[in-house]
């Protein structure tokens, strides 16, 4: 079944039709790694095992705006009613993003973004990438657009800064699925002697508050007798323009 209309694609969650899941091209500011996921609710409610792979197709919007618009007409020739999964804020502000959304609007193609950033960040980007923020927000305005956040907060920011109607907007809960880790609940503490290990994760971009960490790991040694440890775990090295 043809799924293209947000309520019927929201109809087809509420029912857990796996047969009526959009043929979803991808669009991500990330390049497609082992690493990339469109986010672990997405994961878990329509894409099986093989994550990227069972989706229809798969764009980094981060590359030249000409290279882009012929990766994307390439991946439009080999799916049959596409439907544009876009990956955040910052999939939706770089060049080949315009070129995304021109298509999206001259082909009638329906749209979901999955929005995860804070309204800080939200800000921060707005005012970063202004002009592609105007052009993008313009061109939303004219599209058939729904909208997944994984928090109220992320909803109201969003529906200020674009003016989208509240009844666009869906909650998506970041899931887990707990048969793939294996906790010990029963763990013996450990003696005050063994470091106590903070961790970090994720790009290190201000965003992702590396600077706070950063600011933590340096002043809470000098408050605590116990070792302490703070480790910051990345697949990338930062994205933000220096």
């Amino acid at each position: 079944m043809h799924m293209d209309d947000p309520q019927r694609i929201q109809a087809a969650v509420d029912a857990d039709d796996m047969g009526s899941i959009p043929n979803f091209i991808f669009l991500s500011h990330h390049p497609r790694d082992k690493h990339t996921s469109p986010c672990a609710s997405v994961y878990q409610a329509f894409i099986g095992n093989d994550r990227i792979a069972d989706l229809a197709g798969y764009c980094n919007v981060d590359q030249d705006a000409d290279a882009f618009k012929k990766a994307l007409e390439k991946e439009l020739r080999d799916v049959e009613h596409p439907h544009f999964l876009f990956n955040g804020f910052q999939s939706l502000l770089l060049p080949g993003s315009i070129v995304a959304l021109s298509t999206a609007l001259a082909k009638a193609i329906p749209i979901t973004i999955y929005w995860h950033e804070t309204a800080w960040n939200l800000r921060f980007l707005a005012e970063r990438e202004a002009q592609n923020f105007r052009r993008s927000r313009e061109l939303l305005q004219v599209l058939r657009v729904m909208n997944w956040v994984p928090t109220s907060q992320c909803l109201h920011s969003v529906a200020t800064m674009f003016g989208f109607p509240l009844d666009s907007f869906r909650i998506v809960y970041e899931v887990v699925d707990l048969k793939s880790f294996s906790v010990n609940a029963h763990a013996e503490p450990k003696p005050d002697t063994v470091p106590l290990v903070i961790a970090g994760a994720g790009v290190p971009d201000e965003r992702k508050g590396i600077d706070i960490f950063s600011y933590i790991a340096n002043t809470v040694p000098k408050l605590v007798k116990r070792p302490v440890e703070f480790r910051w775990y990345s697949a990338t090295t930062t994205r933000e323009k220096i």
